[in-house]
């Protein structure tokens, strides 16, 4: 089976209070970057993060990337 990657930004975002805005300011990156890395459409990311803002990320919201994305397996 392929796999590919399911964001949990939004539940988290969401879960400490934040707003994406604010968190986009944090990390350097635009309200429309952070938005599209939180969407999940057929039970996977269509985008995600560089390395470098994951590491930003991880740092302003206090979580580990296993915290912020999981492996899920798709259908081929």
């Amino acid at each position: 089976m392929k796999s590919k990657v399911r964001s949990r930004l939004g539940e988290i975002i969401e879960a400490k209070g934040l707003k994406m805005k604010w968190v986009a300011e944090q990390i350097e990156a635009t309200q429309s970057q952070v938005t599209n890395w939180c969407k999940n459409e057929k039970g996977y990311a269509n985008s995600t993060p560089n390395v470098v803002y994951i590491l930003k990320l991880q740092r302003v919201l206090g979580v580990s990337v296993e915290e912020m994305f999981e492996e899920v397996e798709i259908e081929q």
